[in-house]
Parts: structure tokens; sequence; C-alpha cells
């Protein structure tokens, strides 16, 4: 058997998980991809960590907690379209959030944490994003969609997911940490 990966992410309400999924349904309609994300499976990732030691979840927890309170509460719109890969043929299918000063310290701070108990840190620019589908397989030119309204959540908790790559649903939360600063 494999050994899980785990990544930490900024985890979506179920309201907008189910308005991210209407889009998706919409978009599936037009657009041909290898894999659409499962609505359960929505979310903004801040650090990927890979394999994960049992003995490091105690010291991950300690560290984003207290991490964690030190941010409040903030509001985030997804309001545009993007890919990742070639323009005829993307990898990544995505919507993402207007520029937000909270959410890039926040990503800022983990990496930092993941960094301090000896991760591996992305070293490409941050791009918050909202992954809806992998790998075009459409026949024709793929023309990028707009997102029709934004979409308001209130951002109140980072998460570590575990990554189970035989389910259909592949992301459980192991852990969840609130953002607390009191204002």
């Amino acid at each position: 058997m494999k050994t899980p990966h785990y990544f930490i992410a900024l985890e979506l309400p179920d309201m907008m998980k189910e308005a991210i999924n209407g889009i998706i349904e919409d978009w599936q309609q037009f657009m041909t991809f290898k894999q659409w994300t499962h609505q359960d499976d929505l979310h903004i990732t801040l650090a990927f960590l890979g394999e994960v030691k049992n003995t490091a979840f105690i010291r991950y927890d300690k560290l984003l907690k207290e991490m964690a309170a030190m941010y409040f509460q903030f509001n985030l719109s997804l309001d545009h379209s993007g890919y990742f890969g070639k323009k005829e043929s993307p990898r990544i299918l995505w919507i993402g959030p207007e520029l937000n000063g909270s959410l890039n310290r926040i990503q800022k701070s983990v990496q930092q944490a993941v960094a301090k108990l000896g991760g591996k840190v992305d070293p490409r620019p941050f791009t918050p994003h909202v992954t809806l589908a992998k790998r075009w397989q459409g026949k024709d030119e793929f023309v990028l969609p707009e997102i029709s309204a934004s979409h308001y959540f209130k951002a109140t908790h980072i998460t570590l997911y575990k990554i189970h790559m035989d389910r259909l649903s592949k992301y459980e939360a192991v852990y969840r940490w609130p953002l607390t600063a009191i204002e």
C-alpha cells in the first residue's frame, strides 16, 4: 500500500462548494476534460506536503493551531477563471479569488511552518485557485469561459487533508485550525 500524501488548504463552506459545482455542471456541457473535481474536494491549496510521518502530525497540529490563532476570518470573492498549462490543451481549469492580502499572508505563514518542520516549499509564485477540471481532451480549440457572477464566502479555518487516490471524493479532512484572532 502506498504511503498517503497530505496538503494544507483553505476549506470552502458547503454553500460555496454547491455554487461552484453548479459552474462545473454548466461547463461540463461544452468542455471535455479527463477529470472534473468532485464537489467535496473543492478547496484552495496553501501547501502540498506529500508524505508525512505519523510523528510529524503533533508538530504540525501545534504549529498550525498557533499560526491560525493569529489570523482573523476574512471574506473572499471567487471572481475569475484561469488555467495552467498550454492555451490549446490546459492541464488545469480553475476559478480564483480576487487579490487578497489576508489569503497571501496566511499562505506565506503556512509555507514558513512547512519549511520549519522540514517540508519542501513550492518555489513558484502563489496563484490561489480552486481546481475545477484536469487534462483537456477536447477536439476543438480550448476557450476559457468566464464566470457569470462573483461568489463570496468567509474563510474561517485552514485544513489538513489526506489524499485517497482510490476514492471518488479523494480528500479527507484530518485537522481543522480555526482562524481565531480577535479584533
